[in-house]
C-alpha cells in the first residue's frame, strides 16, 4: 500500500502533496501494522552526513529542532544507528545516555537503519510512553518495514525527476533499481518464517509481506505508465 498510488492522481501531485499522501500511509499502517503511534523518519543528507526529519507523528517542535547527524558520539541513539546500522532498542531511554529528546514523557524507544541497495539511507525511530515496550520481534517487524519506506521514497524521488512521456521504460528502470531491496525483504521474511515455526499468527503476516512483494511490481507499472 505504501507503493500504491493512482497514477492520474499522483502526476498532478507536487513533491509536497506526494510526501504528505506517503506521510498518511505510513502513518497508518504504522498503527494498524504495528501499533506505533510515534514515529520519526530521517533521511540521510550525504553533503552534510545530517538526519533530516522527513515525516514524523508526535514528536514536539522542540525535539525537531535538535541537530543530529550519522555519528556514534553526541548525535543521540538515530546518529548511532545511522554511523552504525544496526539497530536500537531502550527500554528505558531515562537511564540511557545516547538518548536525546522526543515525545513528551517518553519512556522507551526503538530504532531501526532505513537501508536502500546495502547503504543507509535514513532511520526510523519509534518511542512509547511506557518503560520495556519494544521486543525483538518488534524491531525485526520495524526493519523490515523500514524497507518498504525505503523503497516508497525511493519511487517518490525517482518520479519526481522523470519525465512520464516514456514508452514504460520508466517501470522497467524502477522495477530494476528495486530488485535489490525487494530481495532483502523476502530474504529477512523468510528467515523469520523459519524462526516462528509454531507461530501461525507472526507466520501468516511474513507469508503477507513475501506475498505482496509481487504485487509492488504491479504498482510500479501502474504508477509510472506514460502519460498518453
Amino acid at each position: 500500500e505504501l507503493v500504491r498510488f493512482d497514477a492520474d492522481q499522483f502526476q498532478k501531485m507536487n513533491i509536497r502533496q506526494r510526501l504528505g499522501l506517503l506521510e498518511r500511509k505510513i502513518l497508518r499502517y504504522t498503527h494498524e501494522l504495528l501499533s506505533f503511534d510515534n514515529f520519526c523518519i530521517r533521511l540521510l543528507q550525504k553533503e552534510t552526513n545530517k538526519l533530516e526529519i522527513v515525516l514524523c507523528a508526535g514528536l514536539p517542535s522542540e525535539a525537531q529542532q535538535i541537530d543530529i547527524y550519522a555519528s556514534t558520539e553526541n548525535s543521540g541513539i538515530s546518529g548511532y544507528v545511522a554511523a552504525t546500522g544496526r539497530s536500537y532498542i531502550s527500554p528505558d531511554v531515562r537511564n540511557d545516555p545516547r538518548y536525546l529528546r522526543g515525545i513528551n514523557e517518553a519512556r522507551s524507544s526503538l530504532t531501526v537503519p532505513i537501508y536502500l541497495h546495502d547503504q543507509v539511507i535514513g532511520t526510523f525511530n519509534i518511542e512509547a510512553r511506557s518503560t520495556g515496550a519494544f521486543t525483538e520481534d518488534d524491531r525485526q517487524f520495524a526493519a523490515i518495514f523500514g524497507g518498504y519506506i525505503a523503497i516508497a521514497l525511493h519511487m517518490l524521488e525517482v518520479l519526481v525527476v522523470e519525465s512520464h512521456t516514456t514508452t514504460g521504460r520508466l517501470a522497467d528502470n524502477v522495477i530494476n533499481e528495486l530488485a535489490s531491496p525487494l530481495a532483502d525483504i523476502l530474504c529477512d521474511a523468510s528467515t523469520l518464517m523459519e524462526d516462528y515455526i509454531g507461530h501461525d499468527d507472526l507466520r501468516h503476516r511474513l507469508q503477507a509481506i513475501i506475498d505482496n512483494v509481487a504485487l509492488i511490481k504491479e504498482c510500479v507499472k501502474q504508477v509510472t505508465k506514460p502519460d498518453g
